[in-house]
């Protein structure tokens, strides 16, 4: 199995159980927020799919309307590389070039990826890469990232480069409610 299906399949059913009163526990952390946006929450919030194709078509209309908000065909995005822990909606493509998610093949995209020895994000490379490729927007976020964010670092790359920063922080919007991660 290549590398990207592995991440993608489910090999610990606690995640399913955790997936099912995931809902529950968003709604109990912002209890404020659902008062104010019902409608939001109840169209929003669900956090289980059938499948993981499903989900990336949910994750993917979502990016389409914010790249097709700030982008025109062919501008140049920034995103974690997939088998780095990155989306696949960031403009993933191929080590072969083949384009594998709408953004990829309506903008020009240009993964940043993790140090293969640390397997932290080389910051001082992705500076470098943001700098020479000048994407209008930098992504930080992905879909199996385990390390902490830097989202300082991100700001200050992002304003250096002159680009938009869009935290894609989907997979951690909870822990980040229950202030288990730092945003």
């Amino acid at each position: 199995i290549p590398p990207i299906q592995r991440r993608l399949e489910n090999p610990y059913p606690f995640l399913i159980f955790v997936s099912f009163f995931c809902p529950h526990r968003f709604l109990l952390l912002l209890p404020s927020a659902l008062q104010i946006y019902p409608h939001f929450f109840h169209f929003h919030n669900k956090s289980s799919t059938l499948s993981s194709s499903e989900a990336d078509f949910k994750v993917s209309f979502i990016f389409a309307a914010v790249y097709t908000g700030l982008l025109l065909p062919g501008d140049r995005i920034m995103g974690l590389d997939t088998p780095s822990g990155g989306n696949t909606s960031h403009g993933y493509y191929t080590p072969h070039g083949r384009k594998v998610s709408s953004a990829s093949i309506f903008f020009e995209s240009l993964p940043y990826k993790v140090n293969p020895q640390t397997g932290y994000i080389d910051y001082e490379k992705l500076e470098e890469r943001a700098l020479d490729f000048r994407p209008k927007i930098l992504i930080c976020g992905g879909s199996s990232y385990l390390r902490e964010w830097d989202y300082g670092r991100f700001r200050q790359i992002a304003d250096k480069c002159g680009a938009v920063l869009l935290c894609d922080m989907a997979q951690i919007s909870g822990l980040i409610a229950a202030k288990v991660c730092k945003l």
